[in-house]
């Protein structure tokens, strides 16, 4: 029987995030021209994407997260309803 694997969900959905979120770049992207061309250290822009990537992942985990936890099964209920209730003697 053929098992379903959810490995690529997550990094599916963090490149996907990270794609929509782009603009969250432009600080990094504005530091980096910084130290072309007033000599800023590099550090700044590797702070701001790391940042960024750090916010999309956490982002992702928590959607994740609530996910799974919005898909619990319910549990079985008894049925109270005796017209929809299928029993032996119905049926003889």
């Amino acid at each position: 029987m053929f098992r379903r694997s959810n490995a690529g969900g997550f990094l599916l959905s963090l490149l996907l995030t990270m794609a929509l979120n782009l603009e969250w770049l432009l600080p990094a992207v504005l530091l980096v021209v910084f130290h072309f061309t007033f000599g800023w250290s590099l550090w700044w822009a590797a702070l701001a994407a790391g940042l960024w990537l750090l916010w999309v992942v956490v982002a992702v985990w928590l959607l994740g997260l609530a996910c799974r936890v919005g898909n619990a099964p319910q549990p079985q209920t008894e049925n109270k309803n005796p017209y929809s209730k299928k029993t032996d003697d119905v049926f003889r």
